[in-house]
């Protein structure tokens, strides 16, 4: 996001949450060559019909105002075998945004948007949770801080939420947080290939430098 705006600086506001369902499409196994189509209870076309839901319906609700990302990265069926129709599909979903309430309601809306083509399919699905973590806003006073730092040093910046997890939700309970984003070349992280350069890396710790000295000002009145 950084990269593709041109900004050199980003002001965390908050890490998302972070909510993984686990959703059992059911139908039936059957053969390959001998089963009509007509007559298929097909769980991977289910499956594919709630994944593009699941992708179609974060990508309508991201910026809207919230950040909205949701991701099927694990998937498995049986029989698993190419000569087999597939009879029952796992596969987790898991939703991250900004907004306890988008995660709140994110799988049943979900659902809810595929079950009429689910039961045309002739399929039966539902879900179980995972796992579950909130939303956690960093400080007024530090992003101020980091802005301020931003601002005095000549970096243009904007407010963006942080999509991966990070330990600063560990310590938010001890205290004030705030983080600082840099670019990453085209925008990979969290892989091999995610890259900076010199510079890009000399930018954030000047404003980290800055943005400390910012803190004591203020917080020394």
């Amino acid at each position: 996001m950084l990269e593709s705006r041109q900004l050199p600086i980003g002001v965390v506001t908050n890490i998302v949450g972070i909510r993984r369902v686990q959703i059992v499409v059911e139908g039936q196994p059957d053969h390959a060559g001998t089963t009509p189509m007509d007559i298929r209870r097909d769980a991977l076309v289910g499956a594919a019909r709630l994944i593009d839901a699941a992708s179609r319906q974060a990508s309508a609700a991201s910026g809207n105002p919230h950040y909205v990302v949701a991701t099927v990265g694990k998937l498995a069926m049986t029989p698993n075998a190419a000569n087999a129709v597939p009879g029952r599909v796992e596969l987790t979903l898991e939703m991250r945004s900004d907004s306890n309430a988008v995660l709140d309601a994110f799988p049943e809306t979900l659902m809810a948007s595929v079950a009429d083509d689910l039961k045309a399919l002739r399929l039966t699905a539902g879900f179980t949770q995972l796992s579950r973590a909130q939303p956690t806003d960093c400080a007024p006073l530090v992003m101020d801080a980091v802005k301020a730092a931003a601002d005095q040093l000549g970096y243009a910046s904007m407010r963006l939420p942080s999509g991966a997890g990070h330990d600063a939700v560990y310590m938010a309970p001890t205290g004030p947080i705030g983080m600082i984003f840099i670019p990453c070349l085209n925008g990979r992280s969290h892989c091999p290939e995610e890259w900076i350069e010199p510079a890009q890396l000399l930018d954030g710790t000047r404003v980290l430098y800055q943005t400390v000295l910012e803190l004591d000002r203020v917080l020394r009145g």
